[in-house]
Order: C-alpha cells, then sequence, then structure tokens
C-alpha cells in the first residue's frame, strides 16, 4: 500500500479532529512540563471550536489543509493559513502553520516533509514569501525536522504565571 496526501475534505474534519486529538495527547504525556499542562486545558467546547477553526481553513481557498493516509487508514494531516503582519512592516502577510501531525508508526517515512512541500508550493503560488510555526519548547525532535527544511529560529515566547 502506498501513502496518499492530499487537500482535507470537509467529511474529513471529524478524522482530522481525531488526529488532532492524538496530537495533543501526545504532546501532553512526552512533552508537557506542569506549567504547560496548566496553560493548556482544554475549554469544555474545545471540540467544536477546534472543528470550525479547522473545517475555516478548509473552507478558504487561499488557506491549505492537508491529509495523509496510508490505504484506508488516516495517518496524519497539516493545517495551514495566512496571517497578516502588524501594519508597519512591509512583509504584509505570512503563512502560519498551525498544525503537522503524524501518526508516529507513519514516522520516517517522508509524509512531513511532502507536508512541507506542497505548504511551500501552494504558497509561492500566493506569492507569499514566508512561513511561521510555534512548537513545544521540550519538542526537540520538531525542532530539528523544521530545521532540516529551513526553519531558522525568529522569536522566543516566554510566559509565566500571574
Amino acid at each position: 500500500m502506498r501513502i496518499i496526501i492530499r487537500k482535507a475534505k470537509d467529511n474529513e474534519i471529524p478524522i482530522i479532529d481525531k488526529l488532532g486529538d492524538e496530537l495533543v495527547s501526545h504532546h501532553s504525556k512526552n512533552l508537557y512540563t506542569k506549567d504547560d499542562r496548566f496553560y493548556n486545558q482544554k475549554k469544555k467546547n474545545s471540540s467544536s471550536i477546534w472543528k470550525k477553526h479547522a473545517l475555516s481553513i478548509i473552507k478558504n481557498k487561499k488557506n491549505l489543509a492537508l491529509i495523509a493516509y496510508y490505504g484506508e487508514k488516516p495517518i496524519g494531516y497539516c493545517l495551514s493559513l495566512i496571517k497578516r503582519n502588524i501594519p508597519i512592516y512591509k512583509i504584509e502577510k505570512y503563512v502560519y502553520i498551525s498544525d503537522i501531525y503524524v501518526d508516529e508508526k507513519y514516522r520516517k517515512q517522508g509524509i512531513g516533509k511532502k507536508f512541507m512541500e506542497e505548504v511551500k508550493k501552494f504558497y509561492k503560488k500566493q506569492k507569499i514569501k514566508f512561513l511561521e510555526l510555534q512548537l513545544n519548547h521540550n519538542n526537540d525532535r520538531a525542532l530539528k525536522f523544521y530545521q532540516k527544511y529551513g526553519f531558522k529560529e525568529y522569536h522566543k515566547t516566554l510566559r509565566m504565571r500571574i
């Protein structure tokens, strides 16, 4: 069987939601500190909010939602959207990669690479020149992955509880 990566459809929101839960669960178990867990507590209606977010990306033709399948089995997704920069800067828009997730059993098979290639190709056509994303401070594996594809550290996000 081969891996297929394509644009996600409206009816795949429940699949993307389930994969998103796997992503959050993985982060919570393997990456989050006590403070991270406190900060990342979900609202009671988080699933419906997240589904609306994913659907808005799928429905907006300027944004890109991708899904990966191994045969009939969904194994990953990537959500990206255009964001506006602060108006004082010449670069008015950039792409924000909201999520990339690949099921652990299917990692190291080029799926993340293919997601990155598709995102870059899609937004280059729109003449957008920058991609941005955030990752957990403990996620060294993801940091190495993104650096391999040319990402450079740009901001540091600091947080404190008051």
